[in-house]
């Protein structure tokens, strides 16, 4: 769940730069935990898996577990900078990650969004897999708005942290 401005309704597409033969659907492999990856997984945007080698994490609040690809097409060091930000209205308040990609990770981002050859992008804060996405916008503007409700302030500071120390 994230929102971004589309490319402006041209409907233009990007030249691929990103090999779709090494990408297929993520799949939910379980709700059974044992096998699930151990170590710490960095922060990015991530492919699922092409086959069931790769990076297998829980969904935040839910027990779908999910096979990643081992690298993040888009990484922490794409990130230039990270806030939270908080909205109320009359509904409530809601919260949200909003960073802010360089120039690479702009680029690398507009190369894949609304390209059906890559259908899902799994978004992982440190060391937390918080969505899987489908991949329908042509996102072309270099800011993200990651809706990040249901998180303490303690776990958004922690995502932050982890942002600005690189994991």
């Amino acid at each position: 769940m994230f929102s971004c401005k589309e490319n402006g309704g041209t409907g233009a597409r990007n030249e691929k730069l990103v090999d779709p033969a090494n990408i297929r659907p993520a799949e939910v492999v379980s709700a059974d935990t044992t096998g699930l990856n151990h170590t710490y997984v960095t922060t990015g945007f991530y492919f699922p898996s092409v086959n069931n080698n790769g990076i297998k994490m829980k969904k935040d609040f839910s027990n779908e577990i999910y096979t990643l690809a081992d690298k993040p097409f888009i990484g922490v060091n794409n990130i230039k900078y990270a806030r939270v930000q908080k909205n109320k209205d009359e509904q409530g308040v809601y919260s949200f990650l909003n960073i802010v990609l360089d120039d690479q990770g702009t680029s690398k981002l507009k190369e894949v969004t609304g390209n059906p050859a890559y259908p899902l992008i799994a978004i992982v804060v440190g060391n937390r897999l918080l969505y899987v996405v489908q991949n329908k916008a042509n996102i072309t503007t270099c800011i993200m708005n990651i809706i990040v409700d249901g998180y303490s302030d303690k776990e958004l500071k922690k995502m932050l942290d982890a942002i600005s120390r690189k994991l």
